[in-house]
């Protein structure tokens, strides 16, 4: 049996799925088959999916089955959202237990955009968001990403940067909004104060930090070359993490300056 106490990241080991694409049908065997490398026994592992209730979700559910032998359990709500309150019914199930926790997306491959999936059960077989609680939650995120992505400017120069910020973003009385990361975008004194070196009537100009304009001057270089002209800084307003680049559609527009 899979002993808990094992370091689990030993167990890993460099073993990493970011960039990578995995189909359900090549996924579900190698989990089938890691989960035995770590111990699992064959016939006396209890899967459990938390997807979400979309109809969408079955093909992954019949995989589960096939590979280990047994319905799944279910820890999934709407949204994919993992019920918690399920983890001990799920444990009074099997002995070796492994529960595949994942959110549906969709993808439609005329538009080449994730997000949309086509109810073949319409009328119209028409695409809607393949998560609507999905969307609904990302929809103000997405928002207010667009928001800044038009509202702060990059002003490259041959040695330095210069920030201009929407005065949104520089108030404190704001009850939600996207927050930036100011200290590893703008230049601070001494006593932590940050001094514009222009203000305009609804932003201000900063000098950047160095670390900023190291990560943007490669980013500049591409944008001119390519004659592009306004450089709003979209990634250092990530909803997630900071940096310096493109929109989440892809777009960067660039001026010159």
């Amino acid at each position: 049996m899979y002993n808990v106490r094992d370091n689990v990241q030993a167990s890993l080991g460099h073993f990493r799925m970011e960039n990578y694409w995995f189909r359900y049908s090549n996924f579900v065997p190698r989990l089938f088959n890691w989960c035995v490398e770590l111990g699992f026994e064959p016939g006396k592992i209890m899967p459990s999916r938390a997807f979400c209730s979309d109809e969408s979700q079955g093909y992954p559910v019949i995989l589960l089955a096939k590979h280990f032998g047994i319905f799944p359990f279910n820890h999934g709500q709407v949204g994919g959202i993992m019920a918690c309150d399920r983890h001990g019914p799920h444990a009074h199930h099997g002995k070796d237990l492994v529960i595949v926790h994942s959110s549906h997306v969709g993808y439609d491959p005329e538009a080449m955009t994730f997000g949309s999936y086509r109810r073949i059960q319409t009328a119209n077989h028409r695409c809607s968001s393949n998560c609507g609680k999905i969307h609904a939650t990302l929809e103000w995120y997405l928002r207010e990403y667009e928001f800044a992505c038009q509202n702060i400017f990059v002003d490259m120069r041959a040695d330095h940067c210069r920030l201009t910020l929407d005065n949104q973003y520089l108030s404190r009385s704001r009850e939600r909004s996207l927050v930036l990361h100011l200290e590893k975008m703008v230049e601070h004194q001494h006593d932590g104060e940050m001094l514009p070196i222009a203000m305009q009537s609804t932003s201000r100009t900063f000098m950047a930090t160095d670390a900023f304009f190291s990560t943007c001057a490669g980013f500049s270089t591409k944008a001119l070359a390519s004659s592009r002209l306004a450089m709003p800084c979209c990634r250092n307003i990530s909803p997630t993490t900071p940096a310096c680049g493109k929109t989440p559609t892809g777009r960067a527009n660039w001026s010159k300056t």
